[in-house]
């Protein structure tokens, strides 16, 4: 994971708050872990997140028309918290 983190911060060198970071490695965590990605992957899949929000999973763009770390627009959204509330093993949002 520190090789797929220090990549990160060399294509965006910019610091990180402590949120953040820990935004970053849960999401990594995952992505190696359950999802079976291999560093190369995830650490596509951190840039993607990165350029989209900064791992703020309170971003909003596009004129407020997309929200979360990914930026879904309203309508995938809302497909998403549903999805998520009516999952018991997702946390409610």
């Amino acid at each position: 994971m520190i090789a797929a983190l220090a990549l990160i911060a060399a294509i965006f060198p910019v610091s990180f708050s402590a949120s953040a970071a820990s935004n970053e490695e849960t999401i990594y965590n995952y992505l190696t872990g359950t999802m079976h990605l291999n560093q190369a992957a995830a650490s596509g899949a951190l840039a993607n997140i990165y350029k989209e929000s900064s791992f703020n999973p309170n971003a909003t763009g596009d004129g407020g028309t997309s929200y979360g770390i990914c930026q879904w627009h309203n309508e995938r959204w809302t497909s998403l918290k549903n999805y998520c509330n009516n999952n018991k093993e997702f946390d409610k949002v």
